[in-house]
């Protein structure tokens, strides 16, 4: 017998993050943004550390490809400072819809750093994308809530996390590039208390 299709883990992962932002959403009410985002960074940092430590993997890599590691975990805890905040600031809702511009971003990220070929098909995809992103943020009307521009910040530091992340050493261990994502919020929350 196999194990579970990809696209099941896929789905399950992003049923995960959407509970994910809803408990967030709803613990913001209640405590401080960067108290959560230390909570929450150090719980996965000391889950992914012995994960590490049973498998006697260095959490705190130096070397060839390390550069890019410590750039996506910069990534990666600014990102966490603008999702929870946008959290807490945003409707649920628009957080959502904005959010899913993040493959747009990613697709044209692609295209122009990495040199990869997109389509024509995918570019009008991509644009017809950000004109449905314009029309919910409905930037110079009187509807338009500076906080969503915290959704777009996150937007754009998840994608060059994403992007960074083609960038990393095949080598380096899932479970240390976990823990860094995780010990990046350590250094991220204090910033917002």
């Amino acid at each position: 017998m196999t194990g579970p299709h990809p696209i099941m883990l896929i789905t399950l992962s992003m049923v995960c993050f959407s509970i994910e932002d809803l408990l967030i959403k709803v613990l913001s009410q209640s405590l401080p943004t960067g108290q959560l985002t230390v909570m929450l960074g150090f719980g996965g940092a000391l889950v992914f550390a012995l994960v590490a430590l049973f498998q006697r993997q260095w959490v705190l890599p130096l070397g060839p490809g390390t550069l890019i590691l410590y750039l996506r975990s910069a990534c990666e805890g600014l990102a966490a400072v603008f999702i929870i905040v946008g959290l807490a600031m945003v409707p649920l809702s628009s957080f959502a819809a904005v959010f899913q511009a993040s493959p747009l971003v990613m697709t044209m990220g692609a295209a122009i750093l990495l040199r990869e070929q997109v389509g024509w098909r995918r570019w009008l995809a991509v644009l017809v994308g950000f004109v449905g992103v314009l029309l919910i943020i409905q930037p110079g009307t009187v509807d338009f809530d500076p906080a969503i521009l915290l959704v777009l910040g996150a937007v754009l530091t998840i994608s060059a996390r994403d992007l960074l992340s083609r960038r990393l050493p095949a080598a380096l261990p899932s479970t240390v590039v976990s823990f860094q994502g995780f010990a990046s919020l350590l250094l991220s929350g204090p910033v917002l208390i």
